[in-house]
């Protein structure tokens, strides 16, 4: 990230988690010293929102038609694409339950069912670990395919989700919680505490407040691809939330495990953004250390690629992904992480086989155009 882009992620969403009262202020400053060609495809995501906000708010704005093409287009893929995606994942999980993750759930529970201000490139979707064959074979049946090139047994046993794609409509399926919880079936204690939320297709289950601004924390922790800087505002939206219960928050937090990421995502909201967040939370979180295996699984969401994650992954996440998908936490750990590495070293093969034939027929079919 160079520094001008950093100058005006920073001044972007500081406009946008701005008191009202302070809105107008926060706006200029990034018009002024911010730069519309500086936003790349992560932190554009936030501009739909502050344009929405300009207009509630009756703001001039020098690029104000800029802002509003930005929102018109998410608005024209949200109902070209993500909005098909939830009435097709609810109709082909027909009677397997499942909770709707993140950008689509928030567009109802936070930001008032006006959808490009909350977009997202998928349709995120939780369903219990030991319904994942069966959630994998209807939506192979419905025409969807996995993205990514694994065997079966490594998407399935050894992964928490695959995402699955057809003709432009993008399905993230989950089966665990990444990063996982040595404590906890987060899956179990996820379901246990859902809620209902009016969807497009009436209503639907989601997380609780508690859970997702959890989820939240630890999404904005790991690196990503695409910028997920949009979590500040995600976590603005929830610690202000009147109906959120930090005693809730703070007791599940515990029992996942993941008080060394809450408490640095939530020092930072406070710290750095002024946020709301009780300093009763984050002594609570101070006093209750996390163990050294899940600070491993936490830490691991930070990692840059290379033999360290690599050997994280094979070693530690993927035999507890194994154990749990398998229901076998009670088997010996080097029996679960000998079986993990024997479905890793195939998968290895086979994605390398894979590229051999791929190739190979291209070679040939080089050598046979005229």
């Amino acid at each position: 990230m160079n520094r001008a882009h950093a100058i005006t992620e920073d001044l972007l969403i500081r406009a946008c988690i701005a008191e009202p009262s302070a809105f107008e202020e926060a706006f200029r400053a990034f018009e002024a010293r911010g730069s519309l060609d500086e936003l790349n495809e992560g932190t554009i995501r936030l501009v739909p929102f502050l344009y929405r906000r300009l207009e509630r708010e009756r703001i001039s704005a020098e690029n104000i038609g800029i802002l509003k093409g930005v929102y018109t287009r998410y608005w024209y893929l949200h109902h070209m694409h993500q909005s098909r995606g939830l009435g097709l994942a609810a109709e082909i999980l027909s009677e397997i339950p499942f909770l709707v993750l993140k950008g689509q759930a928030f567009q109802s529970l936070l930001y008032g069912m006006d959808a490009p201000t909350r977009p997202g490139d998928d349709t995120d979707i939780l369903i219990p670990t030991a319904l994942r064959h069966t959630a994998f074979k209807r939506f192979q049946a419905a025409g969807f395919h996995p993205r990514f090139s694994r065997t079966l047994a490594e998407r399935l046993d050894l992964n928490p989700s695959t995402p699955f794609t057809r003709k432009g409509t993008d399905i993230d399926l989950h089966w665990q919680v990444y990063p996982p919880s040595g404590g906890v079936d987060v899956v179990d204690l996820f379901f246990g505490r859902s809620i209902v939320f009016p969807g497009p297709m009436g209503e639907l289950r989601t997380l609780c407040l508690e859970h997702h601004l959890a989820h939240t924390l630890v999404h904005g922790w790991g690196k990503n691809e695409v910028s997920p800087i949009r979590w500040v505002l995600d976590a603005a939206h929830l610690v202000r939330h009147p109906s959120l219960d930090w005693n809730d928050f703070v007791h599940d937090i515990v029992v996942l495990g993941w008080q060394s990421v809450a408490l640095h995502q939530l020092q930072r909201l406070q710290d750095e953004y002024q946020l709301p967040v009780p300093s009763g939370v984050l002594t609570e979180l101070k006093e209750s250390p996390t163990g050294r295996t899940q600070r491993a699984y936490l830490h691991h969401a930070t990692m840059k690629k290379g033999l360290l994650k690599i050997v994280v992954s094979v070693f530690l996440m993927r035999p507890f992904y194994l154990a749990h998908a398998k229901a076998s936490t009670s088997l010996p750990a080097v029996l679960v992480a000998l079986e993990s590495l024997a479905i890793s070293l195939s998968g290895l093969i086979y994605r390398l086989t894979h590229r051999i034939m791929r190739t190979a027929q291209s070679v040939m079919k080089g050598r046979h155009t005229p």
